[in-house]
């Protein structure tokens, strides 16, 4: 409702049990490969939006795209990830 959105990236068999639509928290399958990579894509904005990354110069980003900016957490196992974001829609 505040326009921010969380995003679960595990395997099938460490999906948190709270990464769910109820929960407000989308989930993402990772594929066998333990080295793969997530990527973030970000396509062309609209002129007059000034927190796009394209605004922004190497050191910068967080600057220029203040709340638009993308912040990652690593949680070793899926019962951290639980305990740390819990249920926000539930």
């Amino acid at each position: 409702k505040d326009g921010y959105f969380t995003v679960a990236v595990s395997t099938a068999v460490d999906r948190p049990t709270n990464a769910t639509a109820a929960c407000g928290i989308s989930w993402l399958p990772w594929g066998l490969d333990p080295k793969g990579i997530v990527y973030m894509r970000n396509m062309l904005p609209s002129p007059g939006f000034a927190q796009a990354v394209q605004n922004s110069t190497y050191g910068t980003e967080q600057q220029t795209l203040g709340d638009y900016y993308p912040v990652g957490s690593y949680y070793a196992t899926p019962q951290a990830f639980e305990q740390q974001v819990g249920c926000p829609a539930g």
